[in-house]
């Protein structure tokens, strides 16, 4: 589904699993919300669980449009200031990677 990364999990801040895709240096999380609901509400427990990570690369997609317009403004402002690279798309993502895996 994402370019060059393998399906895994992430140990969250709770010692329970998140899935994620990951490969070289590089840990991507992807959501999606189709309806609204509270999955926003849970931004920051998945936020701290990504910081705990060792990668260098941090990507965080969020597809859908259930999110609340305020969560949304939140994770911007959030993964701006800590170095996490946020996409709307699973396209874009995937030429964020391709293009960092030339580099």
């Amino acid at each position: 589904m994402f370019y060059n990364l393998n399906k895994e999990f992430l140990t969250s801040i709770y010692n329970t699993r998140i899935h994620c895709y990951k490969g070289s240096n590089t840990i991507l999380i992807h959501k999606d919300q189709k309806v609204q609901g509270t999955t926003d509400e849970k931004f920051p427990y998945l936020l701290e669980s990504l910081i705990q990570d060792y990668s260098d690369t941090k990507i965080i997609v969020l597809t859908g449009t259930g999110y609340r317009d305020s969560a949304l403004d939140w994770v911007e402002r959030i993964t701006g200031s800590l170095g996490i690279k946020l996409f709307y798309s699973i396209e874009e993502a995937n030429r964020y990677l391709r293009g960092k895996e030339i580099e």
